[in-house]
This record gives structure tokens, C-alpha cells and sequence, in this order.
């Protein structure tokens, strides 16, 4: 007997399709793709879609650009980030690398990004934490 995964419609036009439904539900999701594949721009419309249809909320965590690029990146698709994070919504947790900051090489605890990640959820209206977090897991990786 073959159980069929639970999906969480993207509202990503075409992808829904393609994908049989969405993407699984309560599952994370690796985005990989060289660079300019639209990865972020592919986690930032899953999140605007959250946040414009379903009225949810989502944390953005980036790795490599930073939370002022990517507000100016998505600005011309019509998402205004700003205004989501001032209305609770939409909150970044930026992992990325300051260009200036210093380099530590050796071993690394996630326990302060940890952290951060649930903080950031617990800050954005109506959530419940990280094991309550609803839609999904995006993460791309670069």
C-alpha cells in the first residue's frame, strides 16, 4: 500500500503542477542550483505567497546575501519585505558574511543561529516556535 506525501501548494505559477501538488508538506526542502537560479527568488515568492494568500507568516534565513540586498532585489516583483517585517510578518535571519567582519576558522556551534531561528519565529505574528513552524523548511543552498 503506497502512502501519498502531504503537499503544501507554493501558489508558484507552473511549480504547483510540476511538483504534484506543491511542496511536502511539514518537510524540509533543499533549493540547489548554481548561482542565479532564482533559488532566493524562489524562497522569497514562497514566503510572499504565505504571507499574501494563506495570511501566514515566515522567516527568511539567508546565508550568503544580506537582508537589505535582497529587500532591494525583490522590490520590482511587486514584495514589499519592509513593510511585512513592520506588520510582523516576515522576519530575516541573516547567517550571511559581513565582507569586513573577521574570519574564524575551526569548529562551529549552531547553537546561537539556533537560536536566532527561534526567536525570529516566536517574533512574527501567530507562531508557535520552531517545532509548530507550518508550511515549510526552504533552504537554499548555493
Amino acid at each position: 500500500m503506497t502512502t501519498r506525501i502531504s503537499k503544501l501548494p507554493t501558489s508558484i505559477p507552473g511549480f504547483d503542477s510540476i511538483a504534484d501538488g506543491g511542496l511536502p508538506k511539514g518537510r524540509t526542502t533543499l533549493l540547489a542550483g548554481t548561482a542565479g537560479s532564482a533559488k532566493t527568488v524562489f524562497a522569497a515568492q514562497f514566503l510572499a505567497e504565505g504571507i499574501g494568500i494563506y495570511g501566514e507568516s515566515g522567516v527568511f534565513i539567508t546565508f550568503e546575501e544580506s537582508p537589505d540586498d535582497i529587500r532591494r532585489n525583490v522590490i520590482s516583483l511587486g514584495w514589499e519585505i519592509q513593510g511585512w517585517e513592520e506588520e510582523g510578518r516576515w522576519r530575516f535571519v541573516d547567517a550571511s558574511p559581513h565582507p569586513d567582519g573577521e574570519v574564524v576558522i575551526g569548529a562551529y556551534d549552531l547553537g546561537a543561529l539556533l537560536a536566532r531561528i527561534e526567536n525570529a519565529i516566536q517574533s512574527i505574528r501567530g507562531a508557535t516556535g520552531l517545532n509548530g513552524f507550518g508550511r515549510c523548511h526552504l533552504q537554499p543552498l548555493h
